[in-house]
């Protein structure tokens, strides 16, 4: 029993119209911008691309993307994906770039944290030793990540689009809100807020119910779920040896590696997967106990990179929102009347696909102004090739394509309406 609660702790753990959108536009403009640090947000560093003309003058829409927290640059790259395949990614601006060729403006911006692109972030640790007075030199302001809240970064978001909206008067109300992965929540947030009004919700990865029950089913049920695809036999039986084989094939990779799979007992037979099941969820319990308390101190995170160094990440506040949250951006879609897209990959193993798709069907035949898109070869972040990947920088102009046609025809339905 102590080696199932080892086993299920590493999963737990591990959950841890004057432009047309009909036609590609001409030109790529630019300009940068930088907010200024108030009492409830810090700092904010980014730029607007739109096709042409003076940004005074755009009247098209404006996409703003959100992620989810992490400290990430405005291209959608992150210290943490150093070592993976995320590494040679970038993906927001590849997704910016495409957008702005169809005829959209987009905003995106830095983490707070994350330091000005003068530090050369990505070249001093591709060119240098990687450490973590690297990373903090040229990387990340540890002091204002460790001060970036859930609250704090969804403010600063809010201020980063308030400020760029002010540039573009002609545009504010077109204001799409976009969300990567957990980005959807803080979209959301702002949504409920309503101190921004905007015409649409997309998102990528992201779901449709609360964080917390995806969480449950990400601790739980996904694992319950994978084991029997390790059956190679289909004898009902999964011994450690399919394991091993089935990983080298790529089954399971929710975990770091094989053997947080293995049975203790050398195979899983039912009853021993009904007590690994009992052994996670008491497991989960006491993992969303430890995050109930939001009154206690916001204390930050680090991963522990496979060279040993120590990567800045997250304040305990977005764990706790990833335990705890039970804003579902489904169910303000449609309070609000907020048209909304989802666009997931089928073969998404951090987000329960067909239970979401099927939320926001009943949704849209309820009246709701929602669409889904599924990719059927695609991942998480729509990567052909992993979970743990962004979509590949050609595949841009597919997502840039399909968020296009679903504002084109969300907007004849406000105009018809």
């Amino acid at each position: 029993m102590k080696k199932l609660r080892t086993i299920a702790r590493a999963f737990i753990l591990l959950t841890t119209v004057a432009y047309s959108l009909g036609a590609a536009a001409k030109g790529h403009r630019t300009q940068v911008f930088t907010t200024v640090k108030t009492a409830n947000a810090e700092t904010v560093h980014g730029q607007i691309d739109w096709p042409q003309g003076e940004l005074i003058d755009w009247n098209g829409p404006v996409i703003v993307f959100i992620s989810g927290g992490i400290p990430s640059d405005r291209n959608g790259w992150a210290v943490l994906a150093r070592g993976t395949v995320w590494n040679r990614r970038s993906p927001f601006k590849d997704l910016s770039d495409a957008l702005v060729a169809k005829g959209m403006a987009v905003i995106r911006f830095d983490h707070p944290a994350v330091r000005a692109p003068k530090f050369n972030c990505r070249d001093a640790l591709e060119n240098g030793t990687f450490s973590e007075s690297r990373i903090r030199t040229h990387c990340l302001n540890v002091e204002v990540l460790s001060r970036v809240g859930v609250s704090t970064y969804v403010s600063s978001v809010e201020a980063a689009i308030n400020h760029v909206v002010g540039l573009m008067p002609n545009a504010t109300r077109q204001v799409v809100l976009f969300g990567f992965s957990e980005g959807l929540q803080h979209a959301t947030t702002i949504l409920n807020r309503r101190s921004i009004t905007p015409s649409a919700l997309v998102s990528i990865g992201s779901p449709a119910q609360c964080l917390r029950d995806v969480s449950h089913w990400q601790a739980i049920d996904r694992v319950i779920e994978t084991l029997p695809e390790f059956d190679s036999n289909i004898d009902g039986v999964v011994t450690n040896a399919e394991i091993e084989d089935g990983y080298k094939r790529g089954i399971g990779g929710i975990a770091s590696d094989s053997s947080a799979w293995l049975s203790p007992h050398g195979e899983w037979r039912k009853d021993d997967i009904e007590a690994f099941r009992s052994d996670l969820k008491k497991q989960f319990s006491e993992l969303t106990g430890r995050f109930r308390d939001v009154g206690q101190k916001d204390s930050l995170t680090y991963v522990r990179h496979k060279s040993g160094v120590r990567i800045p990440d997250v304040t305990e506040s977005f764990w706790r929102m990833q335990f705890q949250s039970e804003v579902s951006s489904l169910k303000s879609m449609v309070q609000l009347g907020v048209p909304g897209l989802f666009i997931w990959g089928d073969k998404d193993r951090q987000v329960p696909v067909t239970l979401q798709a099927s939320l926001a069907v009943a949704a849209k035949q309820k009246g709701a102004t929602v669409e889904v898109v599924r990719f059927a070869a695609r991942f998480h972040m729509l990567s052909a090739e992993s979970d743990t990947d962004w979509f590949e920088p050609a595949f841009a102009s597919d997502i840039a394509e399909v968020v296009r046609k679903f504002l084109l025809r969300s907007r004849r339905s406000a105009q018809a309406s």
